[in-house]
């Protein structure tokens, strides 16, 4: 190893090649790159390259002046220091006064309003997939760029940095900028690494020799950049085993990350792709016939407060768990509405079996979000009953390779049951994300806390983790779009859609229930029979007409929605959600009306599965992808507004 002198060729500073422990990447020049051509400044603009000086971009970068401080002067043609003017965006005049600097946004923030925003970077893909590399390898990363906080976006919205940067270091943030040692010793302190122990790649030789001063391993960008990888690979000890016999940054080859599918892509996969209608006929007639057997057994189930064990192996046999996955990943092939007709099946015998199957398929969500390798190694087969709790109730501190998590999540339907559970957490990264982490189900600890008015044999017991480690890799941001193109990934609607099966379940067997016990009662007083009483029938239809409106409403708007993929067209947001809220609120109605004409032996839980069809129903009508609030969100989508809710 050599140590590189500033001006000389590229090489590595002492360090050995055992020694170095974690890699530091420059973001200019290095990870992306500025515009070019008649757009931009010259290079005088930006002062001298190898040093930290009071020159203005300088200043910029220390976060001492705003950038609306120096397009003022710039505008004005008055540039301190004799800094040459930069070119006018297209469209803004000469001498057009720029926004206070109050305006200016935090470090994170955007442009102040009025101000135009330069063309973005451009990502470099080689030394992407040569970071990417080095994480999957195990070395920890981390970023140390000189940065000004309005331009962040030029940079920052080109990748999800901090899915791969643990640690994150920028000039504006720190009052100083390379090759001022301390941004040097901040990346050591928050690494928990030595000098010695650390690799700076920048393209810089002012940041190369500061660093190297301080005795770190350094390596210029300069030259090929397969050359520069072979450098940092030999320094960190490794083998470039996943890059092996490729060419650096090819398009298509193994370092070329992963793309999220745009919604056309999507669309145009669903409009070449139809389900297998053998498949979804095989798991429909398996779950009726699992339903068949439930039937008998729901006192039992509600009284032990679980889902017994050999009933969740049948669940299993079913095939319906693998609802979510792709097909080539073992998933049936079922469109959104088949699922539901499933859930259904599964309520109509018992609403605690379904409501567990419900969620427990959510296993399809990790597959929405990971590759096949990674799916295959956590699910090797898609039959694994899950437990998830979205919202981000815990916390994810971020170690290298992944996360410590611990927190306390409520009401996880089948925990008792599950192979896994998903739960939200909100990740200590440079920015934090609410992210979902994969955990097993024996690294939680189940809380006896499950004591409902319905739903009693789900067990949705509270649960809690306590410093679980959890690999990155085995999280996704809840907010990040599908990595996968199938259409059953193209809305949120398709996913929670399910949960429409339990309502419409519980509704057709209530109907069935009060007819049979209707059909039988003889009205005391009048020694007629009530099947016969005028009120009694108008009452029923319009139960009847409650749930058929309701499977009516939610077939449509499925099926719809399914058609406009197949059409090449984008499926409309917001009648899915709208269908759903109406199917829970509108089978409660149903049922409180057939209890109320039953009458008082309706209140028997030993005679009559009414009344647990009411506690059911209503109990379910709590869960926050059916409430009330439903409404509002799709009233603002619908005028104008752009609301958030992960289930339009």
């Amino acid at each position: 190893m050599v140590r590189h002198e500033p001006g000389g060729e590229p090489g590595i500073a002492s360090g050995g090649a055992s020694g170095v422990k974690a890699v530091v990447f420059d973001v200019g020049g290095v990870l992306a790159h500025p515009p070019g051509g008649p757009m931009a400044p010259p290079k005088e603009f930006f002062g001298p390259s190898d040093g930290d000086t009071d020159h203005p971009w300088h200043r910029l970068e220390r976060g001492e002046i705003g950038l609306a401080d120096l397009f003022r002067d710039a505008m004005s043609g008055k540039l301190p220091g004799g800094m040459p003017m930069p070119p006018m965006p297209s469209g803004m005049p000469a001498g057009m006064p720029a926004p206070p600097i109050s305006a200016v946004p935090p470090p994170g923030g955007r442009m102040p309003p009025g101000m135009p925003l330069p063309p973005p970077f451009t990502l470099d893909r080689d030394y992407l997939a040569l970071a990417e590399r080095l994480a999957a390898a195990g070395v920890p990363l981390a970023l140390c760029t000189n940065a000004v906080r309005e331009l962040e976006p030029l940079w920052w919205d080109l990748h999800p940095w901090d899915d791969l940067f643990p640690v994150i270091v920028r000039s504006h943030e720190l009052g100083a900028r390379k090759p001022d040692p301390l941004l040097f010793h901040t990346v050591l302190e928050r690494l928990g690494t030595t000098a010695a122990e650390t690799l700076l790649l920048d393209d810089s030789p002012g940041n190369i020799a500061a660093a190297a001063e301080l005795g770190f391993a350094t390596v210029l960008v300069a030259g090929e950049p397969r050359e520069v990888a072979a450098r940092v690979w030999a320094a960190v000890g490794r083998t470039d085993e996943a890059g092996a016999g490729d060419e650096v940054g090819e398009p298509g080859g193994p370092d070329e990350p992963a793309h999220l599918a745009p919604t056309q892509e999507i669309i145009q996969k669903a409009a070449a792709e139809s389900p297998d209608p053998t498949r979804a006929d095989e798991v429909l007639e398996s779950v009726r016939e699992l339903a068949a057997a439930v039937a008998s057994r729901s006192a039992e189930i509600e009284a032990a407060g679980r889902i017994p064990a050999d009933v969740v192996e049948a669940l299993r046999k079913t095939g319906l768990l693998g609802a979510l996955f792709p097909t080539h990943l073992g998933g049936p092939a079922m469109t959104p509405y088949q699922i539901v007709c499933a859930i259904e099946e599964l309520a109509y015998a018992d609403a605690s079996v379904a409501w567990c199957a419900a969620i427990g398929i959510d296993a399809g969500l990790c597959a929405m979000h990971w590759d096949d390798e990674q799916v295959r190694a956590l699910f090797p087969a898609p039959d694994r009953l899950l437990a998830a709790v979205l919202p981000p109730l815990g916390r994810g501190r971020r170690v290298a390779g992944g996360y410590r998590v611990s927190g306390r999540w409520t009401m996880a339907s089948g925990i008792e049951a599950a192979d896994h559970v998903l739960c939200g957490i909100l990740s200590e990264d440079t920015t934090p994300a609410w992210r979902v982490a994969l955990l097993d189900a024996a690294e939680v600890r189940v809380l006896d806390t499950w004591h409902s008015t319905g739903l009693r044999g789900t067990g949705s017991h509270d649960f809690e983790a306590h410093d679980v480690f959890v690999a990155r890799a085995n999280t996704y941001e809840f907010t990040a779009p599908p990595l996968r193109t199938d259409p059953l990934y193209a809305t949120a609607d398709h996913l929670v859609a399910k949960m429409a099966g339990v309502a419409l379940g519980i509704g057709r067997a209530a109907l069935d229930a009060a007819r049979d016990r209707l059909t039988d009662k003889t009205d005391p007083m009048t020694r007629q029979k009530a099947a016969r009483n005028p009120r009694v029938q108008a009452e029923f239809a319009h139960a009847e007409t409650l749930v058929g409106a309701a499977r009516a409403y939610v077939r449509t708007t499925l099926q719809d929605s399914w058609s406009a993929l197949a059409e090449g067209r984008t499926p409309e947001r917001g009648p899915g959600a709208l269908a759903r809220r109406y199917a829970f609120r509108a089978c409660r109605e149903a049922v409180q009306t057939l209890y109320d004409l039953v009458g008082s032996q309706a209140v028997y839980t030993d005679r009559l599965p009414l009344d647990r069809h009411l506690r059911d129903i209503t109990t379910a009508c709590q869960h926050i992808a059916v409430q009330d609030r439903m409404l509002e969100t799709v009233g603002d989508l619908r005028l104008g507004g752009e609301p958030f809710s992960p289930f339009l």
